[in-house]
């Protein structure tokens, strides 16, 4: 009996997820299905299998997937074609495994009737500017509305909720009325997260600032950007990776960026050589991560390893996981104060060896081994 993963596409996260359960020798079987006919499958193994969504051998696929051959199903968000997976299952396989999903946090804006509940007042205002159909199609929003409803009717149809944060967890029950036992998962280990180049290095004492990790909407960038608008920057640099995500959103905080931050707006619109991006995020002493839900959490993991300052929103699960843990974080609501000589500066040497000592006893590879092998045992002894 083997444990099935199912994924939206050949993106990190498969691989990243893979390497967790192989190394923790919890066995498995990997499956993409995608909405295209082919997908390219260079620098991957043929074990990982492809089916397109409602092909016949998606349906032959789906009638497999029984208690007989499963001992449980992992779906790695219940995004894309994910959720419509999930929802096939749950409607006409009887004999179907116990379901679980690794909460990715998007699945939560997704399911409300406006997603633009973890905008903030600028970003929403962009994020309606850059597509006004959004408010003026009556069809897009009742079909939206349709889609919703299938959504949580595939939470209702999980057996199991998996994640490594309780917040989140907690979170998703207040907001769904849904409650499920918990599997204990996260996508790497700390060694993972930081890179073996990167775990005796530090960020720079006083350098520059990173502001998100993506072009999406969810970034807030606009909010971040007019926050920090006031500080006296000297010589600093804003970093800000644009370089995946929506891209027609990334044109836009191009112009915002260099509207209200001038020359120190250095925005990242081009993929990096993993070298080059290393010595670039080691001179960022703050980062800035202006998200209203969960999202980045590797790389707030590695900034907090390497000392830099990080700023949240102090609502959200991420700010109270850490914070609960050990972790030196703060808060964009109590703790940033633009005038303050010394808002940008990394961590003390004293608060890095702390953070350390956490981030080692939370994720170090023994430990999230440790923690997956108890957390997954009796779908691996069945």
């Amino acid at each position: 009996m083997t444990i099935l993963h199912i994924f939206t596409g050949l993106t990190t996260f498969l691989k990243l997820g893979r390497d967790c359960f192989e190394s923790a020798g919890i066995p498995g079987e990997y499956v993409v299905i995608g909405r295209q006919p082919t997908i390219d499958s260079s620098g991957t193994t043929s074990e990982i299998q492809y089916y397109q969504l409602n092909s016949d051998k998606y349906y032959e696929f789906l009638g497999r997937l029984t208690v007989k051959n499963y001992s449980l199903v992992l779906f790695h968000s219940l995004l894309l074609t994910n959720a419509t997976v999930a929802l096939d299952l749950i409607k006409n396989q009887p004999e179907r495994p116990p379901l679980s999903w690794d909460l990715y946090g998007a699945e939560i804006s997704m399911s409300d009737i406006f997603p633009h509940h973890f905008h903030g007042p600028l970003t929403n205002r962009i994020y309606y500017k850059l597509a006004p159909y959004r408010i003026f199609i009556p069809v897009q929003r009742i079909l939206q509305k349709l889609f919703n409803r299938s959504l949580h009717r595939v939470f209702k149809g999980m057996d199991y909720i998996v994640h490594f944060m309780p917040e989140e967890i907690k979170y998703f029950e207040q907001y769904s009325n849904i409650k499920r036992p918990s599997l204990w998962f996260i996508y790497s280990t700390i060694e993972g997260f930081v890179g073996k180049d990167l775990l005796d290095k530090k960020v720079v004492k006083r350098g520059n600032i990173l502001i998100g990790n993506s072009s999406s909407f969810t970034s807030n960038h606009a909010e971040a950007f007019e926050l920090i608008s006031g500080a006296d920057f000297q010589d600093r640099k804003v970093i800000v990776p644009l370089s995946y995500g929506n891209m027609k959103y990334a044109g836009y905080i191009n112009e915002y960026g260099k509207k209200v931050l001038g020359d120190n707006f250095t925005p990242l619109n081009d993929f990096m050589k993993l070298n080059e991006y290393n010595a670039l995020y080691l001179t960022c002493s703050c980062v800035i991560m202006n998200h209203y839900r969960q999202q980045a959490i590797g790389n707030i993991i590695s900034a907090a390893w390497l000392g830099a300052r990080i700023y949240v929103n102090e609502f959200t699960t991420i700010y109270t996981y850490f914070k609960r843990i050990g972790i030196h974080i703060f808060s964009l609501q109590r703790d940033f104060q633009v005038n303050d000589s010394a808002v940008f500066d990394a961590l003390s040497d004293e608060q890095i060896a702390q953070n350390r000592i956490v981030l080692q006893r939370e994720f170090g590879s023994e430990k999230v081994i440790a923690d997956m092998k108890i957390s997954f045992a009796e779908f691996i002894e069945k």
